[in-house]
């Protein structure tokens, strides 16, 4: 019961729901939070700690009602390996032809099936590494590879063009750059 006595600011409801302040304030417009009200423009509104609970589970049942043959913008990028940036790319450049918009705290919903897909087309061809696989191998960051491709450290690098960004490398030549920097 004391739920009913205690208030939040935007700012505290925002950073309970992982959300915007802007996005609590669209909240409160759309009535979803009801028990909220202005106190003045300088002090903002005072939202009911009850109404933030219910929204709270309502927040989580969404994320739950996620199809399970399914994965999120943030799930499908981590997957692939590449930043969400470049995903909604993708997306707008029909690579993942079912793709659907779930709402906009979730962002998109990609089928397995697309990606599958689509990790079929990406794949690395035999005797080359892609740039993740050098970076686990020399235990760095990927960008570091990068820097190194960009300086000219591995020879015969080729462009990847299953998936137009991003790098391959003769596996034999990241033998070599191994020995000459390592094992001297």
């Amino acid at each position: 019961m004391e739920d009913y006595n205690k208030y939040l600011t935007t700012r505290q409801t925002a950073e309970r729901l992982c959300v915007s302040r802007m996005t609590v304030i669209q909240y409160i417009k759309k009535r979803k939070l009801p028990g909220a009200f202005l106190i003045s423009h300088h002090l903002g509104y005072r939202i009911p700690l009850a109404d933030v609970k219910k929204m709270e589970q309502q927040l989580k049942q969404e994320k739950l009602n996620i199809k399970q043959d399914y994965l999120t913008s943030r799930q499908a990028a981590n997957r692939l390996n590449i930043s969400k940036c470049t995903l909604g790319n993708y997306i707008r450049d029909n690579r993942f032809p079912n793709a659907q918009i779930k709402k906009q705290n979730v962002g998109y919903l990609i089928p397995l099936t697309d990606i599958e897909r689509f990790e079929e087309m990406m794949g690395v061809p035999e005797g080359f590494m892609n740039v993740k696989e050098i970076a686990e191998t020399l235990n760095c960051h990927q960008e570091s590879v990068r820097q190194l491709i960009r300086n000219g450290e591995f020879k015969g690098v080729k462009w990847h063009s299953g998936n137009g960004h991003g790098y391959l490398v003769w596996a034999e030549e990241v033998k070599r750059f191994i020995i000459a920097r390592f094992i001297r």
